[in-house]
C-alpha cells in the first residue's frame, strides 16, 4: 500500500513481473460448441478470465486502476468473458471494472460492498455473485436473523441477475446442520422473491 504514493515505479515493475506467470499459464473452460477444437487446440478465447484486486482493498479506483487493473488487462482481454473480484469491497470502482474490462460479465460483491450501489451498477448486464457474510453461519446461529438478513439482500437485488456464494465460512461451531438450514430459509426466500 506505501509503495503506491513511496515507489510508484518500482510497484508497476513489479507488477508487471508478477502479470507474466499467468500470461504464460492460461487455461479454463471450452466455449460452448468448441470443445473438440479446445481439445486439439485451446485457446484462451474459448475460456473464462479471472481478475482479484483483494491487495487494493484499502486504495481508491485510480490506484487500482494503475497498480492493478493496468497489469491484468493484457491478460484479461484474452478471454472470451471475464469474472472479476473476491472479496475486496468494489463499491467504488464498479463503474472502472465495467469501463476497462470489455468482457466483463460477472463481478463479486463481497459482504463489504454497499449492496444497494452494487445493485444499481450491475443491473442485469452482469452476474451479481454476492457473497453473504459468512458470520451469519458461524457466530450464534439465528434462523430469523438468517432470513431477514437474505431477505433484505433479495429485495435490494430485485432485477439483477443474482447468484448467492456462502464462502469464507471456517467454522459452524460443529453444526454442520447450519448450512442446510441456511440453504432452506436461501430457497424459501428466493422462492418469496421470484413470486
Amino acid at each position: 500500500m506505501l509503495d503506491m504514493s513511496d515507489a510508484p515505479a518500482f510497484l508497476r515493475r513489479l507488477q508487471g513481473f508478477l502479470a507474466r506467470g499467468p500470461m504464460e499459464q492460461l487455461s479454463a473452460l471450452p466455449a460452448p460448441g468448441r470443445a473438440a477444437a479446445v481439445a486439439a487446440a485451446p485457446v484462451a478465447a474459448d475460456f473464462w478470465g479471472f481478475g482479484v484486486a483483494q491487495e487494493a482493498s484499502g486504495a481508491g479506483p485510480a490506484q487500482h486502476e494503475e497498480f492493478i487493473l493496468e497489469h491484468q488487462l493484457p491478460y484479461l482481454d484474452r478471454f472470451g468473458l471475464v469474472a472479476c473480484g473476491c472479496c475486496e469491497p468494489c463499491t467504488r470502482e464498479f463503474e472502472m471494472l465495467k469501463w476497462r474490462i470489455s468482457r466483463l460479465r460477472r463481478v463479486s460483491v463481497s459482504p463489504w460492498c454497499d449492496i444497494s450501489a452494487a445493485a444499481e451498477a450491475l443491473g442485469d448486464r452482469y452476474v451479481f455473485s454476492w457473497k453473504p457474510n459468512p458470520a451469519v453461519l458461524a457466530d450464534r446461529f439465528d434462523p430469523d436473523h438468517v432470513r431477514m438478513y437474505l431477505r433484505d439482500a433479495l429485495d435490494r437485488t430485485r432485477g439483477c441477475r443474482l447468484e448467492i456464494v456462502p464462502k469464507d465460512t471456517f467454522t459452524v461451531q460443529g453444526d454442520a446442520r447450519r448450512f442446510v438450514e441456511w440453504t432452506c430459509i436461501a430457497r424459501e426466500e428466493i422462492d418469496r422473491a421470484m413470486g
